[in-house]
């Protein structure tokens, strides 16, 4: 039903683009760098959001956070991606794209399998790096995408290249969730819901976070195509009227 829903919308953009009435303009559709930037993203997003859902079910039931440790444990992954966002859009202005995004990916993957062989004997101080590491990794590719996707469309699309980086993170956030969510349970094998034992508690995180490594890995072979947008010629403005 979403899918066919999103499908209808995007039929319904098409045929209202024709009068300029569109809420979305998909000629934004037709620029690489912003779809190849978005496709990014997509992926970026889907695990983001869907990592921050299961996280918190490994550190309290695998090991053993309170529900005040544990949101201790999440605030300096915040400051983390503020910081490196900062920093990332001054180093883009001067290199562009592909030397912040590209390690960026590998390591946030990396980091993503890391998280996949958290068990009992791992020290909190060790998940907390990992969980930093993958935040500023994150934040390392979210600038330069989010610019380069922009930098590539028309002044008078940029409204509508905006409200598609939200809706698609929005969507992507939420099949995330739902995907990771499932491999937990999947992972998990419990007969019966309800609180899980300790080895279904390692086992649900650990496919879970391989997962997320495996899909993960479409943005780290996203950010290899990702170049520096040419600038729009004012020639393919349309003409004002």
């Amino acid at each position: 039903m979403g899918v066919a829903g999103v499908a209808a919308f995007v039929l319904r953009q098409v045929a209202l683009q024709r009068s300029g009435h569109a809420l979305i303009d998909m000629r934004i559709f037709r620029s690489r760098s912003f779809t190849l930037s978005l496709l990014v993203m997509l992926v970026l997003a889907m695990i983001g959001f869907g990592s921050l859902i299961v996280l918190p079910l490994i550190l309290t039931s695998v090991l053993g956070l309170s529900t005040l440790a544990l949101g201790l444990f999440l605030v300096p992954g915040g400051a983390a991606i503020s910081i490196v966002s900062a920093l990332g859009g001054r180093v883009y202005d001067r290199v562009g794209p592909r030397p912040l995004a590209i390690p960026g990916a590998v390591v946030w993957v990396t980091s993503l399998w890391f998280l996949s062989t958290v068990d009992q004997d791992t020290a909190v101080g060790t998940a907390l790096a990992a969980y930093l590491i993958m935040s500023a990794s994150q934040a390392l590719m979210w600038a330069p995408m989010t610019t380069t996707a922009l930098a590539g469309l028309r002044a008078d699309l940029y409204p509508h290249g905006t409200a598609a980086f939200t809706t698609i993170q929005q969507l992507a956030g939420a099949a995330g969730g739902a995907v990771l969510i499932s491999a937990y349970t999947i992972g998990a094998d419990a007969a019966d819901a309800g609180v899980l034992t300790l080895a279904q508690a390692e086992s649900a995180g650990q496919a879970a976070f391989l997962t997320a490594a495996v899909i993960g890995l479409g943005a780290v072979v996203g950010t290899l195509f990702v170049r520096r947008a040419p600038v729009p010629s004012a020639a393919t403005a349309p003409a004002s009227t």
